[in-house]
């Protein structure tokens, strides 16, 4: 999957959570992205997609606290417990890296950017099935294809 493919997943994951995230071994990092709406096209059950950055070379989080200061965090521990609350708005690539743009509800914690390099990223279906770029991409355009019919529909009927 080439860089732009990598930053698309995360713009396909917008208003997704962020809800599990673990390393997998010493270089990959696996995420749980739970996003309900493209996951029931996959199967009606489903609620989300696992993402594995594949031989990550960076990986950190840096914080929007409330009172205008900013952390950053490496820890795979620590974001996981920072990243559970977090949505992802969009994502880009910037000076070598990923930078995935993350909002929160949080009373401290406005949100932040996840920046990250890696080499790939593998995709599974929550059954775990792996699935291509190309597959997740489809998805979605099912999907919003599906929402701007059902909107037209809708207008119609007024």
């Amino acid at each position: 999957m080439d860089k732009d493919q990598q930053v698309d997943v995360f713009n396909i994951f917008h208003d997704g959570g962020i809800v599990q995230l673990q390393r997998k071994n010493t270089n990959d990092i696996e995420l749980q992205v739970d996003i309900l709406y493209l996951a029931e096209m996959v199967n009606p059950t489903y609620t989300h997609f696992i993402a594995i950055l594949k031989s990550c070379g960076s990986f950190f989080f840096d914080t929007w606290e409330r009172d205008n200061t900013s952390k950053r965090y490496d820890d795979v521990q620590e974001l996981q417990t920072l990243l559970e609350d977090m949505d992802v708005l969009s994502a880009e690539y910037k000076d070598g890296v990923i930078e995935v743009c993350c909002w929160s509800d949080d009373e401290k914690i406005a949100g932040g950017l996840l920046s990250f390099s890696c080499e790939d990223i593998a995709l599974f279906d929550e059954g775990g099935k792996e699935m291509s770029f190309v597959e997740l991409e489809a998805i979605a355009r099912q999907y919003w294809d599906d929402f701007s019919n059902r909107g037209r529909k809708a207008h119609e009927n007024c």
